[in-house]
């Protein structure tokens, strides 16, 4: 599965939340993990998703899989995008796949490392 690689800079305090959107018009779900532990899922869009607080947060990976299907849109251009909020700035990773044939599933994946130190960044 494509696995698209990225890091989140947090500090103490920041409450950092996840938004996946599946994009293009196709079908599909995202699930986002935080060690092991499920955090939310949902299909086509994931709004605000509470990954955590920054102090516990940095060390660890967030990892977010969205599979969708290539069918009901005008283009066979795929996509998905993560983004995170809540640290200094918010964060998109996109990731995208062309399907070679009508129906054709993909799976792509997120892991996203949380980065940063106790003072203001």
């Amino acid at each position: 599965m494509p696995t698209k690689l990225g890091t989140y800079v947090v500090r103490d305090g920041d409450h950092v939340v996840c938004d996946v959107e599946i994009g293009n018009g196709h079908p599909g779900a995202s699930t986002v993990y935080l060690a092991g532990q499920e955090l939310g899922s949902g299909a086509i869009q994931l709004t605000g998703v509470p990954v955590g607080v920054g102090a516990t947060l940095r060390g660890q990976t967030l990892v977010v899989t969205s599979v969708m299907q290539n069918e009901g849109a005008p283009t066979n251009l795929m996509s998905a995008t993560v983004t995170l909020r809540g640290g200094p700035s918010s964060q998109p990773y996109l990731q995208e796949f062309t399907a070679q044939a009508a129906h054709e599933r993909v799976a792509l994946a997120f892991q996203i490392s949380f980065e940063g130190h106790a003072a203001s960044l």
